[in-house]
This record gives structure tokens, sequence and C-alpha cells, in this order.
């Protein structure tokens, strides 16, 4: 457990005095203190202000390797992370060099250049383990497939709860954006507990802004802004937003524009849409209403996460929020287009539990007070109890018929079989949900 950077290598050159090209790096803490450190290399820079553990550096077989072997080598230079005792060997200088040349090659594999490469990493103390991966240059799909492969060494290189560093300053501009890609796989498919600590970046450009000095940027918001937009995808499409309190409590993250109460209503959202909690679904849809209101009255800019899952809510669900009919209708055709099938054809069928209620002038939310109506749906769909269905309309009939065969299709949802063609049965799922909304609909028109 430690930390690790992760820097790409792009190329340095010399300056007018011949020495390489050196710049003061710099750091600004949240506590309004400043570290600095002068360097060639921003991973130097970084391994010092960040108290580094362990070095990972990536590039391809035409990155710098010739001018880092010299800066770490050679002794005019200083390097702080040069490994003790190291010599400098200008016949290994020329082979990284003709390393350089040949990297164009189509027929040079990466094993031959990762083996030239394989005395520099020596070159650095070991205290830092530090490995060099090298990837292709990102030309095609054939470049990509073998990068690719890259994460997984990646991967096995470091150790669970490791807090990682990634820095995108250098290098071609395909290499950051694998690291950003690296980011998205250690945080969602790796096996391991990997914490992204920081993604930064040199902004060598405003150094002139800074007298001469070169800002270190946190990019951390970038990848925050890729998180929210992935539980935006996540409510779209399951209708749950459970990674939302993990977000919101990350350190500096506090900008989802959700209040404490508000997340709890969101993160419970899946479980309360499962288990047909309508008193809390209702209370939900209520604040996702009120925090819309309150932003659009505010004359800010609203969070962009908030608004979208927000705006969604409130399309689907608040016609009729106060009407538990109505939105059990609603909820049956969200879980429908979720495909959420069981709870689709569950939450359908208490709708018509609770039609019948209405009917009956009848009123409760437990089993026990909502069983006998269930039943009677029961005997209005199998002509048991004609002297009731003569005294309602056509449409209560139907919808009591609807609940009968909604509640064979559920069966059938919950216990497949070999028999059972479930697509079939979802595609049946889905037209009586349909029915049954749309019938709810004729029967509302049909009272006023």
């Amino acid at each position: 457990m430690g930390k690790v950077l992760i820097s790409s290598i792009g190329n340095n050159r010399l300056n007018r005095e011949g020495r390489y090209n050196e710049t003061t790096y710099f750091i600004d803490r949240p506590d309004g203190t400043r570290d600095e450190y002068t360097s060639s290399y921003i991973f130097e820079a970084l391994v010092q202000m960040e108290h580094i553990d362990r070095v990972i550096l990536i590039g391809t077989a035409g990155s710098g390797w010739k001018p880092l072997y010299e800066y770490i080598a050679m002794p005019e230079y200083h390097m702080s992370m040069a490994a003790p005792g190291v010599s400098f060997d200008p016949a290994y200088r020329d082979q990284l060099g003709e390393l350089d040349s040949r990297s164009g090659l189509k027929d040079m594999s990466l094993e031959e250049a990762s083996a030239i490469l394989a005395p520099l990493k020596n070159c650095l103390d070991p205290q830092y383990r530090a490995e060099i991966l090298l990837m292709r240059y990102g030309l095609n799909n054939r470049d990509w497939d073998e990068n690719l492969q890259v994460l997984g060494k990646i991967e096995a290189l470091l150790e669970d709860g490791d807090s990682l560093y990634l820095d995108v300053t250098h290098s071609f501009r395909s290499l950051p954006i694998f690291q950003m890609l690296a980011i998205s796989y250690f945080q969602n498919l790796s096996s391991k507990h990997i914490n992204v600590e920081k993604l930064t970046y040199g902004m060598f450009e405003v150094r002139n802004e800074y007298g001469q000095k070169t800002p270190i940027v946190d990019l951390n918001r970038l990848y925050d802004m890729m998180e929210f937009v992935k539980l935006a995808g996540e409510y779209r499409q399951f209708g749950t937003a459970y990674g939302l309190k993990k977000l919101e409590e990350k350190p500096g993250c506090n900008y989802t524009g959700f209040s404490e109460k508000q997340i709890a209503l969101l993160t419970d959202l899946g479980d309360m849409v499962s288990i047909n909690n309508l008193d809390g679904f209702q209370e939900l849809v209520r604040n996702a209403e009120q925090i819309l209101y309150t932003a659009e009255g505010s004359g800010t800019e609203f969070p962009i996460l908030a608004k979208a899952i927000c705006q969604d809510i409130c399309s689907n669900f608040l016609d009729g929020i106060d009407d538990p009919l109505m939105t059990q209708f609603n909820l049956a055709r969200w879980h429908m287009e979720k495909k959420r099938y069981q709870n689709a054809m569950t939450t359908a069928r208490e709708a018509c539990i609770t039609f019948t209620m209405d009917l009956c002038g009848a009123t409760g939310t437990s089993y026990v007070e909502r069983d006998p109506y269930a039943s009677l749906l029961g005997e209005l769909a199998s002509d048991k109890n004609k002297k009731l269905a003569e005294t309602l309309d056509s449409g209560s009939v139907k919808i009591a018929r609807y609940s009968s065969r909604l509640q064979y299709v559920r069966n059938m949802l919950a216990h497949p079989s070999s028999d059972v063609d479930i697509e079939k049965t979802a595609n049946i799922a889905a037209v009586l949900v349909t029915d049954c909304v749309l019938l709810d609909n004729a029967v509302a028109k049909a009272e006023t």
C-alpha cells in the first residue's frame, strides 16, 4: 500500500547553454502554502512534492528516453532519483538514440524496445521500484488493441489499497486520453481497491504569468464530472442513484446541488421503487420538484447532474403524484422502460387493486387491508361476482381482467422454466402495462 505515480514521458531538448530545459514546478495547497521543485521532468517534481513511493513511466519507443537517461546518469544534473553510484555510459546513450530513430519501424516489437530500456529503469533509485511500460502510437485499432493490454500490466504492478497519481503533461495527446481510461478502469473494473488520488497537468504554457514558474494543476474535477455522467447514466438506464452518496462524500466534491436529506432519498430510490414504498417515492418526487423550483428562482446555475435527475423524475411522475393510483401506473410504465418486468407486473397489479379499492370507497396500504380487494379482482375477472360486475362500467371490468392476466404473466416471470419463452412473456408484459395505463386514462376521463 503506497503512493504510485504514473507519468508519461515526452521529449526534452537542450537549451542555448547546452543543458536540458528546467522549470520550477509548484503546487498550491488548500491551506494556502506552496510547494516548489525545480526539474527538467515533472515526474521528479511530483515524486518530491507528493512523497511518491513508486513510479511507473509510460511512453512510446519514440519518447525521449535518451534525454531522460542523460538527465539521470550525467552527474551535472544532480537528479534526485538517480540510483546511488549510477555512472554514465556513452554507448548506452547511443543505443537509446538508435531506438528513437528506429521507433517508427512497424516491425519493431514492444518486447524488443522494452529490452533496450531495461537498464534505464535500473538507473533510478531502487526505493522507487520504477517500471517502464511501452505503448504503440495508437495510429489504428490494432495499436489500441495492443495498448489496452498495458492496463493489465499496470494493474499487476499495483497493490490493493494503493493511491494513484496520474500525470498527463507529456507525450502524444493519445497517452493522456489513455490515462483517463486507466482511471475509469481502476475505479470500476479492477479487482483491487485502487484510490485515484490526483490527476495532474503541468501547465507550462502559463509560466510567464507566474514568474517563469509552472503550476501543477489538479484535474480531479474532470474525473468527478465523468463520474457524474456515469451516475446520470445509471439513473437513466436502471432508475437508481446508489453512487450519488459515495460521490458526494468525496472530499472537495460538494457540488451536486442536493441537500443531505435529498441525497438520502435519491440513494434510496432503487430500494423504494423495488419494494413499492409508495409514500417514500411520492416524497422523493415532491423533493425533486422543490429542488427544481428553488434552483430556477435562485438566479444561479443549477448543477447539471441534479437537474438531469430531477427533471427526469418530475417528467415521469409529477403529474398525478398525489394520486396513489396514477403514481402506481406511472411506476409500472417506468419499470417497463427499465426492463424490470417483474416489478412492472407487480406494480401494475397493485394499481389495479388500488383502482378497485377506490371504486368501493376503501382505503388502506397494508397487505391485510388490500388482500380482500385482490380476491375481488379475481372474482370480477372470472365472472364469479356478476352482481358486482353489473354495477360497474365496462372499463372497470376490463381492469379486473387485465389484473388477472398481469398476475399470470408475473408468475411466469417469477418462475421461469425451459417451457417459458421469457422474451415473448416480456413482450406480453409490456403490452399489458401499456394497456393498463391507457385503460386508466380512459376510465379517468369517463369519470369526469
